[in-house]
């Protein structure tokens, strides 16, 4: 199956002089976690994240309206293509460690938005996998490998309540499933 099925197409984009005030309100009134960065011709120049925004804002102590999408975007993007397999596009998830993938056309604009929730609702559609089509391990093996420890700093400060340094996550009694929670595998 190839990504051009699966992607979301009504994407929403942002400018990197934008702020990220601006960024932010967007990502609220069309609920999304994520946008494309574009430049001045509409070409990927970047992909900025809620995440990114969050620690823009802890690292700089500004106002998001006075910080830029320029300063808190990732510059280096992972991208497939329209014609690109599921499942390669689930490899490329695990292996960069991004839920979203932004998908661009010959000339480096984007034409959608491929994301981990739009692989697992394809893996669970129930249809007879077909070559190239992703399945629920696919989607496994992409979470387990997004959800590695980063190999970047170490953060400072006191652990949050969710930090994978804890022993074991503090969930409030509202969210607690009701089904047993798997135990970490061992690789």
């Amino acid at each position: 199956m190839e990504v051009e099925r699966t992607m979301t197409r009504e994407i929403v984009t942002c400018r990197s002089e934008d702020s990220l005030e601006q960024a932010a309100r967007r990502m609220r009134v069309h609920d999304v976690g994520g946008l494309p960065v574009v430049d001045g011709h509409g070409r990927l120049a970047g992909m900025l994240t809620d995440r990114d925004i969050c620690m823009a804002a802890l690292e700089r102590g500004r106002p998001l309206g006075d910080i830029t999408v320029r300063e808190a975007m990732t510059h280096q993007v992972v991208t497939v293509e329209p014609g690109d397999s599921l499942v390669n596009a689930a490899e490329r998830m695990g292996q960069f460690q991004v839920h979203r993938l932004p998908v661009v056309d010959d000339g480096g604009r984007p034409v959608g938005l491929l994301t981990l929730l739009d692989l697992a609702r394809r893996a669970a559609c129930g249809e007879m996998r077909a070559s190239g089509d992703v399945g629920m391990d696919d989607v496994n093996l992409a979470l387990v490998a997004i959800g590695r420890p980063w190999a970047g700093e170490e953060p400072s400060g006191p652990a949050h309540p969710h930090d994978p340094r804890r022993s074991r996550p503090v969930m409030p009694r509202r969210l607690r499933p009701r089904v047993p929670i798997l135990r970490r595998c061992p690789w």
